[in-house]
């Protein structure tokens, strides 16, 4: 069956703008039809849930919330509006068993302290399902978390006619079809016997490089070529999941590869019924109807395979499953652009000229030089200062006859950053002799050793072999010596290089810090990593200013890889910090330097880090990745007031209600612990604000928090009264608003006072105290005839009472005063 993919997108862009509006039941409407063009779309199936929601209509809502925790099982969010509503509703024992499956979502991406907070609530709420609780018990044995484990056991332990989980899943023992050709810890590597050699090979790799670092995605993909796309998906799947998905993909290959169609689709549907959020499967099942003839529903499911990828932000493998749509159905060429678009959004621009390039020699295979041409404009687009590719694209020029644009080329190129000459490749200047010798026009070699400038780096071999024609090895001048060393280093004569390094840094007038960092870079590329150091920190200290130096960037990345080498975490963070410096609106540089503080035992410095991560982030306007940010920093270490309050503050921006009361707690509880009130108060409002329509009395109970900690806040201390009264604690509103009265008449603000009291007696017109507080206050404030009035009740009522000789005085004196 095929689906209009405009019409869904139409639909989407209108419910959002209706949901943008507040109009929820125009945007319900939309998301269905969105659904009716694409059903089982997770977009379209939150963004109904969340509309019918907003509009009151729960029962329905909670179905849809529960269809799309059926679609994307992993994704924490879905499960927290799920368990919300849940409590909405008072099915308890279902908030019970999302709860243990958020926490078991936590605990697998790696959060336990939120997966520890999730369980916490269960302990007001019936007992969860017992397949909840061992998929939880699963997890903490497969993360070695035995505190996680020993609460899930206990709870099985406490259902009827429950066993208690196992610590390793049994499997049948049998000997192995054929050894594993992946080499790894055998210890380390689970023994699959019941899948064919592939699979185990696959499933061995992965579990390699899962817990020992090996081996390479290379290696993975040589492993899984011809049966299993995306392979590294298969690390996203739980472990126990992992064999039985990849024998089907491996299953589907060798139907297809005999022609066994219906037996291929069969196993896919099966894939899909279990896992179906897999997307690996829905690609195997497009090359079947593919091959079935059914390229229109194949196109179709590989295309919403990608859009799916593109909303996970997981580019890379949107681009390849527009590979395989290329690759089946469109024709490479066709998909080429959308896949060079998607690996640049990835962040590997250098994967997308990859792929360019690729083409352009694929056309000059078939003597397409016009389309190869083509393609390497597009990459040059890209990353214009790629000279190699600049140099390929204007000898195409020139094979085409188009040897002046060639040549305007070069001469761009390098007349492109006249401020900073280094950056342009010597080949250049290679290229542009050449050229205009073939013209007929006078060049002379010795223009290539001009003084452009004082450093010259990324030397060829082609340049070596023409550099030593023209004897550019000879000279007696620093630079000339430096040069030599580049040109050499580009030929891989290293003893040689650092020779004419060491000669030119012995000179007068030589450009010491651009030496050092090429002694270090040369050092760096043998692997002799200490002398690389040594090397590079010399540079670093040569350098007056890193801002005016052009290697910079180049410097540090340097020092970071021969940190990473010799595991100097000191060395790393130094480095990283002085990159930071140069970058310090670089998000990812930031987050880098945190992971660095972090591992060298510098918590909180980390934590400042990625509190200005989050700001970055808060400032182009990505309040997810601001969040992020907010509660990695909160999971590093003990958990600090300031920190919980900015987490608190991103969870609010994002409409994230459970994880900001319970952020905002935190402050109030840390502080309390600390004996400190700085960010209390204003926690302590966040927090009433965010419960006073939904748990009331939760949130009279933080106004008496607040009227504690900050008893000169009348206004905080007058709203807790009318909540007693709201309550129907009216004894309690009566006391509060006596004991802010007092407060007031010791601060001299007797009018306030009056005013606090008047309101008590209305609640409370009989307690003689009140009355007696009442007439005093209103004398200080010169209200006699009101006075008087509270004093007469007060002769009715009480007769005896000794107050009213003293009220009596206080009122004749305040007269006389007023006489006088």
């Amino acid at each position: 069956m095929s689906y209009d993919l405009g019409a869904y997108q139409e639909a989407m862009r209108a419910g959002h703008a209706f949901a943008w509006d507040l109009k929820w039941e125009a945007a319900s409407r939309q998301y269905r039809i969105a659904l009716s063009e694409r059903p089982g779309d997770p977009s379209a199936t939150l963004s109904l849930a969340r509309a019918l929601e907003r509009m009151g209509d729960l029962n329905a809502a909670l179905e849809m919330y529960e269809e799309a925790h059926r679609l994307l099982p992993d994704h924490a969010p879905v499960l927290v509006s799920l368990v919300e509503l849940q409590q909405r509703l008072a099915d308890l024992s279902a908030a019970a068993t999302s709860y243990v499956k958020l926490a078991t979502v936590y605990l697998d991406q790696g959060q336990e302290g939120r997966a520890r907070d999730v369980l916490g609530r269960l302990d007001d709420l019936p007992a969860p399902d017992g397949d909840a609780l061992r998929h939880l018990a699963d997890v903490a044995t497969r993360l070695d978390n035995a505190d996680i484990l020993a609460f899930a056991r206990a709870r099985l332990d406490a259902l009827p006619d429950q066993e208690p989980p196992a610590t390793v899943p049994p499997r049948p023992v049998a000997e192995p079809e054929a050894e594993s050709t992946v080499v790894a810890d055998e210890a380390s590597i689970e023994v699959l016997p019941s899948y064919p050699a592939p699979v185990q090979a696959l499933i061995g790799a992965l579990a390699s490089r899962e817990r020992v670092g090996h081996p390479r995605d290379d290696e993975i993909s040589r492993l899984a070529s011809g049966w299993c796309p995306l392979p590294a998906e298969l690390l996203r799947v739980a472990p126990t999941e992992r064999a039985g998905l990849a024998a089907t993909l491996y299953e589907v290959a060798e139907n297809l590869a005999a022609d066994r169609l219906t037996a291929a689709r069969d196993a896919c549907w099966g894939a899909i019924g279990t896992a179906a959020d897999y997307l690996p499967v829905h690609v195997q099942l497009a090359r079947v109807d593919t091959a079935a003839g059914e390229s229109a529903a194949a196109e179709w499911r590989l295309k919403t395979v990608a859009e799916l990828y593109e909303a996970r932000a997981a580019y890379r493998q949107a681009a390849e499953t527009w590979e395989v749509l290329g690759e089946t159905i469109l024709g490479s060429e066709t998909v080429l652009g959308k896949v060079v678009d998607l690996l640049i959004r990835q962040g590997v621009p250098g994967e997308a000229v990859g792929v360019l390039t690729d083409a352009a020699s694929r056309c000059l295979v078939e003597d397409r030089l016009a389309d190869a041409n083509g393609f390497l404009e597009r990459a040059l687009e890209i990353t214009p200062e790629a000279v190699e590719l600049g140099l390929w694209r204007a000898r195409l020029l020139v094979e085409q006859a188009r040897a002046p644009e060639a040549l305007e080329w070069i001469e761009r190129a390098i007349e492109r950053v006249p401020s900073k000459p280094t950056t342009v490749d010597r080949r250049l200047l290679v290229a542009r002799t050449i050229l205009l010798a073939r013209q007929g026009e006078e060049a002379d070699p010795e223009s290539l050793f001009e003084a452009r400038d004082e450093e010259n780096r990324d030397e060829s071999l082609a340049m070596l072999t023409e550099a030593a024609a023209w004897g550019a090895l000879q000279g007696s001048d620093a630079r000339s010596w430096y040069l030599a060393g580049q040109i050499l280093a580009a030929g891989d004569a290293v003893d040689d290089a650092e020779r004419c390094y060491r000669r030119a840094l012995s000179m007068d007038g030589a450009p010491v810090a651009t030496i050092q960092f090429a002694l270090g870079r040369l050092a760096a590329d043998e692997g002799e990593w200490t002398t690389s150091v040594h090397w590079l920190s010399a540079c670093l200290e040569s350098v007056e200013s890193l801002a005016l130096f052009d290697r910079a960037d180049d410097l540090l990345r340097c020092l970071l890889e021969a940190a990473e080498h010799l595991r100097d975490t000191s060395l790393r963070v130094h480095a990283m910090g002085e990159l930071v410096q140069l970058h310090p609106r670089d998000p990812n540089l930031r987050a880098q330097l945190a992971e660095s503080l972090w591992i060298n035992g510098e918590a909180r410095a980390a934590r400042e880090q990625l509190h200005r991560v989050a700001e970055l982030y808060a400032g182009v306007d990505d309040p997810v990745r601001a969040l992020a940010a907010e509660r990695t920093a909160a999971a590093m270490g003990p958990a600090e007031p300031s920190g919980q309050f900015r987490l608190a503050e991103r969870c609010l921006r994002l409409g994230l209600r459970e994880e900001t009361v319970a952020a905002l707690q935190a402050v109030v509880d840390l502080e309390a612990r600390l004996g400190i009130v700085e960010l209390s108060p204003r926690a302590l409002r966040m927090l009433i604000e965010q419960t006073r329509l939904t748990r009331p009395r939760r949130a009279t109970s933080y106004r008496e928090r607040l009227a504690r900690i900050r008893p000169s806040d009348w206004d905080a201390r007058r709203s807790l009264a009318r909540a007693y009264l709201r309550d129907g604690e009216v004894r309690r509103a009566v006391i509060e608003l006596r004991s802010l009265a007092e407060a007031c008449a010791e601060k001299g603000r007797w009018s306030d006072a009056a005013s606090i009291l008047g309101e008590a007696m209305r609640l409370d017109p009989w307690d003689s105290r009140l009355t007696v507080d009442a007439a005093h206050a209103l004398i200080q404030v010169g209200e006699g005839e009101e006075a008087t009035s509270l004093l007469n009740l007060l002769r009715q009522r009480e007769p005896d009472s000794p107050d009213i000789a003293r009220l009596e005085a206080e009122l004749e004196s305040h007269e006389q005063e007023d006489v006088r």
